[in-house]
């Protein structure tokens, strides 16, 4: 009985692990331009871009094929050498998405729309940190005014036959048109 609580603890903590373990180390400064609006700037450490490095190659190099080798069997220094360029696309992919959806978890604004991004113009860099910028629609911040115990007064007119009558006998004859029939009264009227 023991063994199996063991096993569910470590299964425990290796889940919080991994959920930890996808947290990045993120620098980011948001500025407001206006109350509305907020320009990101989020800075991404090496450290987190070699892991997704790590983590993509550590599932290509399985199935990766080299000419030369069988598939899945190249060493992974020759994977990594020669998929590299393709691969950098995809890991700039996932930092973007991951770091999106933590910047949007841990900031204090409400986002109203997406983010005006453009994805091409980040640049995986070779060396050192990656970093991108974007503006971002948020809800206005204001402090709210007193509003309870506001007395107001609510209008009230009282409508007589001498208003009424003028106005249902100016409107109709604008919209009625009268024209001579010699067919005999019908049970309904029709109005054209």
């Amino acid at each position: 009985m023991s063994s199996d609580t063991d096993v569910t603890e470590a299964g425990a903590e290796n889940a919080e692990a991994a959920e930890e373990k996808a947290k990045l180390t993120l620098d980011v400064k948001v500025n407001k331009p206006s109350a509305c609006e907020r320009h990101v700037t989020v800075t991404i450490p090496r450290d987190d871009i070699e892991r997704y490095y790590t983590e993509t190659f550590d599932e290509l190099v399985p199935k990766a094929e080299v000419p030369g080798f069988r598939a899945g069997k190249a060493p992974r220094k020759l994977v990594e050498k020669q998929f590299r360029d393709k691969v950098a696309d995809q890991v700039k992919g996932k930092l973007l998405m991951d770091s999106m959806a933590q910047v949007s978890e841990e900031c204090d604004f409400s986002a109203i729309s997406e983010p005006d991004f453009d994805f091409d113009a980040v640049v995986m860099p070779e060396e050192g940190a990656m970093t991108f910028e974007f503006d971002i629609e948020v809800r206005p911040e204001f402090d709210m005014p007193q509003w309870q115990g506001l007395s107001l007064e609510k209008p009230v007119h009282e409508y007589t036959d001498e208003d009424i009558d003028p106005t249902s006998t100016s409107s109709w004859p604008s919209t009625a048109s009268w024209r001579r029939s010699m067919a005999p009264p019908r049970k309904t009227t029709t109005w054209s």
